[in-house]
């Protein structure tokens, strides 16, 4: 494996900006900007092993938003039992979402039942506002996959949970997540 150093300088800080919320897919980048981004993580993806992944979940949300990332791009059925851990007690701000994100790509009935444990203990409380949003949408996205419908409890559970809250549009978000993993499809089959 790569130094330390080098793991972060080659598979953390040039992306995890875009990563971030989707951004690259979210914001009105320009196509040669998104070219880039995919050219730059496709010469850098054959590099990056679950072992790189597994180091990296292990160190800041940076570090770990872009190992979910690259479970993205590389469809580990090993993500599901590193991912977990990691998005339940929701300790960290922000690498929820690409854990969320790498829970869609293993399209697993365990995926899906971690995002349901997820969302079973984050959506009672109306006064938490973690990743809930990003969760619903990667249970719409792994069910649709499975061609199953989003259990009712959830969607009614979601019902209640953002009433009376400011937040994103939640087709946008579903929108944004699956075109998250159309690129990650792109940086993995070039």
């Amino acid at each position: 494996m790569l130094a330390v150093r080098q793991i972060e300088r080659r598979f953390v800080a040039p992306f995890y900006m875009d990563a971030l919320y989707g951004n690259l897919v979210a914001r009105a980048s320009s196509a040669s900007r998104q070219d880039e981004i995919v050219r730059e993580m496709r010469f850098a993806a054959p590099e990056v092993t679950l072992d790189t992944a597994v180091y990296l979940w292990s160190r800041g949300w940076r570090e770990a938003l872009m190992a979910s990332w690259w479970a993205a791009v590389w469809q580990w059925p090993e993500t599901v039992d590193q991912v977990e851990p990691l998005l339940i007690p929701s300790r960290s701000s922000f690498e929820g979402q690409a854990h969320c994100l790498a829970l869609t790509r293993v399209r697993s009935p365990r995926s899906r039942a971690v995002l349901m444990r997820y969302l079973d203990e984050y959506l009672p409380g109306p006064d938490l506002a973690y990743d809930q949003p990003w969760a619903m949408a990667a249970l719409t996205l792994a069910c649709a996959d499975a061609a199953e419908p989003v259990p009712g409890q959830y969607l009614e559970a979601w019902q209640q949970w953002k009433s009376g809250k400011q937040h994103a549009d939640q087709d946008e978000l579903v929108a944004r997540l699956d075109r998250m993993r159309v690129l990650a499809d792109a940086v993995r089959h070039p």
